[in-house]
């Protein structure tokens, strides 16, 4: 019966593996495509410069440049370009698929006149957008569903932020919006409202023709009349990292504003907290407690205050001071300068002070006279006393804590043992199950949790390509792989988890912009010695001679 149901497994597991493998004779495939690109591009802008040799400036060739975009599950765009001192001069792109199979090309010619057509890529949706401009016509590459979509008069493009591509923006050349359902192209809200845009979690602003706010569910549902004059979502909303303790909202509550006043109501409409917070930084800044709502800084005369998920207050928040959730129990205000906490006061649920934030059952954090000191559920000293914890990075790991003395930072366990030593200029938890070190003002390294080396590279202090932002990128998969710099400014690849690399530190730069490609997929992208090239999640794809490093 094992046996059975593992085969069965197996069968439903290889498919979907196979689908995203790519090996390496598809790589060369496409990695030729690439190339042509290449010597296409230097073949023209050799024509074009001995073409406009003498000629006035702005008819002289300012720059040219080939890019590539990484895989969004299905399809890649190629797209190389000339452009003069002042307009571009010949274009052409190319979306293809994993097998190395031209979906749609596009290009123009204005040194012949060509009529422009052009493929753009969206940098918020895994969508591909070919227009033609002389017929006015516009075609959509889902690249999660597979289909190509025409749309005549009307159009539909992805919602910010939808982490899981499934509803769409429909709008038509009379500027209204709706909604509809990318799967089956279900309407939702029909187009008759100035904008649309998804909040989180199947939930929507649609502002109406008179510029008034309401709330909207997945199934056209209004929660709340058009009464509001903004309405924001919380994870819509930049917290700052200090605020990593707060929960997500998970769709229970947004901010909304009624005459340039800030408050917070949930995802029935009922105000939670009142609109009476001014809009200093055009928004309330705020977070989640133990799935309550927590306000932390309004501001009203500079000042804000904390409430539970009923409204009431809990305690206040200074003048140009901050609060910071602890798991389900604790309040912490006062002021963050860089990598030292200055902490005023810590409060409990009921708006106590306390000298406690709870690990857990068996282990709590005491600040007591500036000092923090590790003690277990019956009050017994473990570790410290220590100038700083990192409290606001700790995130939800419990067995391992960053301390510091003085301007000095290191780890320790749960039972006080020191993991890293108290000598380093900086200790971060990463996001990524591993801990970002600054041995010193040259390097940094990644250790382990356990307190290990993972990286025999010196790492440049500004080492991670991109932010914690690219994780949420083109779907919830997180990447197996992203890119660092050394110190000699060459950027590598590596697997998060173990930190093996994958490319070596042989490539000019990272893929930023649309490129900005950590491994996902099966699939990345990576320049070397002046191209571009597709690499799978081996590290296979560059030429030979950029692996004999690591032999």
């Amino acid at each position: 019966m094992k046996a059975k149901f593992l085969i069965a497994i197996l069968l439903f597991v290889l498919p979907s593996l196979s689908a995203q493998s790519v090996s390496k004779e598809q790589l060369k495939k496409l990695n030729d495509i690439v190339g042509s690109y290449y010597t296409e591009l230097d073949n023209r802008v050799a024509i074009e410069e001995e073409k406009r040799k003498g000629k006035p400036q702005e008819e002289q060739l300012g720059w040219s440049y080939v890019v590539i975009s990484p895989f969004i599950y299905k399809y890649a765009c190629i797209s190389y370009e000339i452009r003069g001192y002042i307009d571009p001069i010949i274009g052409k792109s190319v979306v293809i698929d994993r097998e190395g199979n031209v979906v749609v090309s596009s290009g123009f010619d204005l040194t012949k006149n060509d009529k422009i057509a052009s493929i753009g890529v969206s940098s918020f949706a895994p969508e591909f957008i070919y227009s033609d401009r002389s017929t006015k016509e516009e075609t959509v590459y889902d690249a999660y569903l597979g289909k190509a979509e025409k749309n005549d008069s009307v159009r539909c493009s992805y919602f910010r932020g939808d982490c899981i591509p499934r509803y769409k923006r429909s709008y038509s050349d009379d500027g209204l919006n709706g909604i509809v359902d990318g799967n089956n192209g279900k309407v939702i809200l029909p187009r008759k409202y100035h904008d649309v845009d998804m909040l989180c979690y199947g939930l929507f602003k649609v502002l109406n023709n008179e510029y008034r706010c309401a709330l909207s569910d997945s199934n056209g549902v209004f929660l709340t009349d058009f009464i509001y004059d903004g309405i924001k979502s919380f994870d819509e909303l930049y917290l700052t990292r200090e605020t990593i303790m707060s929960e997500p909202s998970n769709g229970r509550a947004f901010a909304a504003m009624l005459k340039s006043k800030w408050g917070v109501i949930d995802n029935k409409g009922k105000v939670l907290v009142p609109l009476i917070f001014d809009d200093k930084y055009n928004y309330p800044q705020a977070g989640f407690w133990n799935g309550e709502l927590a306000f932390v800084y309004g501001l009203v005369n500079n000042e804000g205050y904390v409430c539970d998920g009923k409204g009431n207050k809990v305690c206040g928040v200074g003048k140009d001071k901050k609060a910071y959730f602890w798991q389900n129990s604790n309040v912490v205000v006062g002021k963050i300068e860089g990598a030292i906490s200055q902490i005023d006061t810590i409060y409990d649920a009921k708006g106590d002070v306390t000298d406690r934030l709870a690990v857990n059952k068996n282990l709590v954090w005491h600040f007591k006279d500036s000092k923090w000191t590790l003690k277990n559920g019956k009050g017994k000293k473990i570790a410290g006393p220590f100038d700083h914890y990192k409290f606001y990075r700790q995130g939800h790991v419990e067995n391992v804590f960053v301390v510091g003395n003085g301007d000095k930072w290191g780890m320790i366990d749960n039972a006080g043992k020191i993991l890293i030593p108290i000598e380093k200029l900086r200790v971060d938890f990463n996001g990524c199950g591993n801990v970002e070190v600054q041995e010193n003002k040259e390097y940094s390294q990644i250790y382990s949790y356990e307190g290990k080396q993972l990286t025999e590279e010196k790492l440049a202090n500004d080492f991670v390509a991109g932010t914690g932002l690219d994780f949420h990128r083109y779907g919830p998969k997180q990447p197996e792989a992203r890119w660092f710099k050394n110190t000699e400014g060459k950027w590598g690849l590596c697997r998060l988890k173990d930190m093996k690399v994958i490319v070596p530190f042989v490539c000019d730069t990272y893929p930023g912009g649309m490129s900005s490609s950590a491994l996902k997929f099966g699939m990345a992208t990576a320049f070397y010695k002046g191209r571009w090239y597709f690499i799978n999640e081996l590290g296979e794809g560059l030429p030979d001679e950029a692996y004999q490093q690591n032999k």
